[in-house]
């Protein structure tokens, strides 16, 4: 049944898709343990650019960070962390 799909970019297609186990230090989408700062980094891809986001202490911050900047861009298309 093709009623329930949406036309989408490879670019929406791919800000939809969760995280890949085992490849991040993090639960959440988008963050990462960044070992020297020891603290916790928010980061988002958009148009092949890697945009920094903030360090923050705690862990769920940064979720919710990520979270802001993905709606922004992506709108309906984001994948937001359940923080």
């Amino acid at each position: 049944i093709i009623s329930n799909l949406r036309w989408a970019s490879h670019q929406q297609n791919a800000a939809n898709r969760n995280t890949r186990s085992g490849i991040t230090s993090s639960v959440y989408k988008g963050v990462s343990w960044h070992q020297r700062a020891n603290k916790w980094i928010a980061q988002i891809r958009f148009n092949d650019t890697l945009i920094h986001l903030g360090c923050f202490d705690d862990e769920d911050d940064a979720a919710r960070k990520y979270n802001e900047k993905a709606i922004e861009l992506f709108g309906c298309y984001a994948k937001i962390n359940n923080v």
